[in-house]
């Protein structure tokens, strides 16, 4: 989501020729960082364990593709 966020932003000050746009885009990004990562150890404080298993197996912006796996989806090989 923040990622296409990003990419939108950039898309808009592209297309309209916004140097601004463009220029506050790297601002921007470190605005939401600082909200994801706050927004992390909020939910980290209130559950501990499962954050924890959730960090190592869902990678925060971009996800991690597969072999067999569809979108990110995870792998379930057949039996």
């Amino acid at each position: 989501m923040y990622v296409g966020w990003a990419l939108a932003h950039l898309g808009i000050g592209l297309l309209r020729d916004d140097a601004w746009t463009v220029a506050a885009l790297p601002a921007d990004s470190v605005a939401v960082q600082r909200g994801v990562l706050g927004k992390e150890e909020i939910l980290a404080a209130s559950f501990p364990v499962e954050v924890s298993q959730y960090r190592l197996s869902v990678p925060r912006y971009v996800p991690r593709l597969r072999r067999g796996s569809r979108a990110g989806l995870p792998h379930h090989p057949r039996h």
